[in-house]
């Protein structure tokens, strides 16, 4: 799993076909994670497949706080 906090990158990468070459899910928001993005990474980390996640985030204050709310607010 793929979460960018920039909504831009996503027409990108599916213009390369990024997430099927790499077997990758990709989540994209506008800075912080909705509500229902964490619910989602929550139903996928209830399942028996090992989750990998990796977040690209701006490297600033606001971005960290972006990914420490996600690894915190998430199972």
């Amino acid at each position: 799993m793929l979460y960018i906090e920039k909504g831009g990158f996503l027409p990108l990468l599916a213009d390369e076909e990024w997430a099927e070459r790499h077997d990758c899910a990709i989540l994209t928001s506008q800075g912080m994670a909705t509500r229902a993005a964490r619910d989602l990474l929550d139903l996928l980390g209830d399942s028996e497949e090992e989750l990998e996640f990796f977040c690209i985030h701006d490297s600033d204050g606001p971005g960290t706080i972006i990914h420490q709310a996600l690894v915190e607010g998430t199972k």
